[in-house]
């Protein structure tokens, strides 16, 4: 068998120059896959949970009212901008970070406030239970008289 000739005597690179840029694009390939993993997992899944779709909510609300903050949706990020795919990451996970503080602060804001009411109200509704438990006592105990 004939060996096979290449068009090109010589290499269209420097040596090593194909795999320095393999090395330099490994990390966003795996981000990558990651993200479709992600947006795979969002779409089958994700679009019916209520978390995820008011975390969706805060994060479209962000990116459209402060966007002197950096705040955007991963979609745009992707989109419109060129950014390494890790950078993407990277910036992703901040903005996660703080979304589940804003969420969680905002969710503990909500249960003092239940709380609060709650203790404000307990005179008030053990009087009423006490009342209602006392003339029912007594019933019971006039009835089997």
């Amino acid at each position: 068998m004939k060996p096979v000739e290449l068009p090109f005597p010589e290499p269209l690179c420097a040596p090593g120059t194909v795999q320095a840029y393999t090395e330099f694009r490994l990390p966003d390939i795996h981000t990558m896959v990651d993200f479709a993993s992600e947006h795979y997992h969002e779409l089958r899944i994700g679009v019916r949970s209520r978390i995820t779709r008011i975390m969706n909510m805060i994060d479209r609300f962000l990116g459209g009212w402060l966007p002197a903050l950096g705040w955007t949706t991963l979609y745009a990020r992707i989109q419109f901008q060129h950014e390494r795919f890790s950078v993407v990451k990277a910036k992703e996970q901040r903005q996660r970070k703080i979304l589940g503080i804003i969420v969680a602060s905002g969710a503990m804001l909500g249960a003092s406030i239940v709380a609060a009411g709650i203790v404000s109200l307990q005179p008030r509704i053990t009087s009423m239970l006490s009342v209602s438990t006392a003339s029912h006592l007594s019933q019971m105990f006039s009835l089997s008289a």
